[in-house]
Order: structure tokens, then C-alpha cells, then sequence
């Protein structure tokens, strides 16, 4: 048996792999949105997603920091703080090797418990890229969880917020809290591709298979069901923090439209003596 490490570091929202590529190579960058750039380093190796992730295959702590520096100016919007994600793969010549497998077992991938199996003849280069995918998505994903956790923790501070007198309510602490909630939606449906099939997932049924597979193991069809709760809370908070400030809003305006009006009269009233 051999073991391959997958680790995952969302470092960014995005990284810019056209501006790498071209800096470097002098080429121009012309693959699809989730496919990675794949870089060697030493014995291992780095792949680059766009949407803000580095994988390491088999590269040392050692390494990290020069993966990291090699890409840190082509980085957009860095993270203060990464999440992470680890992958351990058991590479097998024959199933007979692991222990617990159902008796004629015919696949490629095998997943018990915490442990995943992996046959070597088929660990190629599209089943590698699709690993990498999935074991960044789940960084990703673990980085998207952290920022919704903080829009709750806040959620309190917008329900105080829109109880002050409309005169000291500004619209934009709203606002910031509509972008933050709407570039976490974006996240999940376009840019980490985790309701739609991503194209590297469907070259053949082996790659699919092992996509499945591995979102099956980090669960992502739950997180992304409680997700959907937690997302469909801020919406509702921000529907109602944005109808009560537009109410509030439109009484101050009242107000002061009547006490102008009043004060006209006095002023009219004063003058006329």
C-alpha cells in the first residue's frame, strides 16, 4: 500500500491564473473556470484553482511557504485566515489488501469510514484533478461556513442597529451586510461550482464516480442544506432591517416636511405683524 496527502488552503477569493500564466510561461491562459493550473514542486505538486484555492499532492510543510510566496501577488482579496483541508488517499494493487471490502467488489474507490481506497492502476491524471477539485472545494466551503457563522454572530448588532431613531440609521451598514450575504451566495452556486456538476467531474464515469464519492465523505450535500438555512435567516433579517429602515426613513421625511411647514406659518405669521 502507498499513501498520497492531499492538502487544501483557501488563500483568497480568487487567483488570478491568467496573470500567473502569462507572467510566467508567456502564454495565454485559456482553460475553464474550475480547471487547475498544475504546478510541480520537488517531488510534489500544486494545483492552482481560480476560485481561490491551492492543493498540495504530496508537497512538504517545507514547501507550502514557497507555493505560497510564488503566487502571493496574483492573489485577490487574501484571507487573513486560510482554511484548511487534508485528504489521505491508500493507493491499492488489489482489494484483497484492505480489510472489510464486500466480497466482489468491482469499483475503482472505496470509502470506509474515515479511510479512503483508492486502486493504483487507476490513479491517473483526471482522477488526480478531480481529488484536488473536490478537496478544495471543501476548504472552500469551510471558509464560506466561518463567514456566515460571523453574519449570524452580527445579526444582533443589525436588529440594534435598526432600532435607533432613523436620524442616526445609515443605509450602508445595511448595505454591507446585503453584499456580504450575496457574495457568499454567488461563492456557492458559481464560483466553487457546488450545486452544479463541474465539467473535470464528468470526462468519464471513473472521474465521476470518484467526485460523488468524495462529496459524499465531506458531506457536502448536508453543510450546504444547513447553509441554505443559515443564508435563508439572513435574507428574511435583511428583507425586514431593509423594510423598517425605508419606513423609518419615510416618517423622518414626513416629519420634517410638517415641522418645515409649520415653521412657514410662524415665520408668515411673524412677518405679518
Amino acid at each position: 500500500m502507498e499513501r498520497t496527502i492531499f492538502s487544501a488552503y483557501c488563500v483568497a477569493d480568487e487567483i488570478d491564473i491568467k496573470r500567473y500564466y502569462s507572467d510566467k510561461f508567456e502564454k495565454v491562459w485559456r482553460k475553464s473556470w474550475e480547471e487547475p493550473l498544475i504546478v510541480d514542486f520537488g517531488e510534489g505538486r500544486a494545483y492552482i484553482f481560480a476560485f481561490g484555492a491551492i492543493v498540495l499532492e504530496n508537497v512538504g510543510d517545507e514547501a507550502k511557504g514557497e507555493v505560497l510566496k510564488d503566487f502571493r501577488k496574483y492573489l485577490i482579496g487574501e484571507k487573513d485566515k486560510q482554511e484548511t483541508s487534508r485528504l489521505n488517499i491508500t493507493l491499492v494493487d488489489s482489494w484483497k489488501e484492505v480489510e472489510g471490502i464486500p466480497p466482489n467488489f468491482k469499483g475503482h474507490i472505496f470509502v470506509k469510514d474515515e479511510d479512503i481506497f483508492v486502486q493504483k492502476k487507476s490513479f491517473d491524471e483526471e482522477l488526480k484533478k478531480v481529488i484536488s477539485l473536490v478537496v478544495a472545494q471543501d476548504a472552500s466551503l469551510a471558509a464560506i461556513e466561518e463567514e456566515v457563522e460571523k453574519l449570524i454572530d452580527s445579526a444582533n448588532e443589525i436588529i440594534s442597529y435598526i432600532k435607533r431613531p432613523a436620524i442616526f440609521t445609515r443605509a450602508s451598514r445595511i448595505l454591507d451586510f446585503i453584499i456580504n450575504t450575496t457574495k457568499i451566495k454567488s461563492a456557492i452556486i458559481s464560483d466553487l461550482m457546488l450545486i452544479e456538476r463541474p465539467e473535470i467531474a464528468s470526462t468519464n464515469q471513473k472521474v465521476l464516480k470518484t467526485y460523488y464519492s468524495l462529496r459524499d465523505f465531506f458531506e457536502f450535500r448536508y453543510r450546504l442544506d444547513v447553509l441554505n438555512t443559515k443564508l435563508n435567516y439572513l435574507s428574511s433579517l435583511i428583507e425586514f432591517a431593509t423594510r423598517i429602515t425605508y419606513e423609518k426613513r419615510t416618517e423622518l421625511l414626513e416629519f420634517i416636511i410638517v415641522l418645515l411647514f409649520a415653521v412657514d406659518i410662524i415665520l408668515y405669521l411673524f412677518g405679518a405683524r
